[in-house]
């Protein structure tokens, strides 16, 4: 087995409604984070060794919506 090192994410969200309008705004991974979500080890017969194959995390990210209701 190996051990994944972890890392820290934060998001931040802002939703308005007015009326029949509603807006929202938000920001993932504020900070940039790189790192791993998720991985697995395989086994790696040259090196007699398993090798750690990992899913990077995203880089920032921002969402935009804008809902109108009748």
């Amino acid at each position: 087995t190996t051990t994944i090192p972890g890392i820290h994410l934060f998001d931040v969200g802002l939703r308005l409604v007015v009326g029949s309008l509603e807006g929202s705004i938000r920001m993932e991974n504020l900070a940039a984070e790189r790192g791993a979500s998720f991985g697995f080890v395989l086994y790696d017969p040259a090196s007699m060794r398993g090798v750690p194959m990992v899913y990077p995390v995203g880089g920032r990210t921002i969402r935009m919506a804008l809902k109108v209701e009748r």
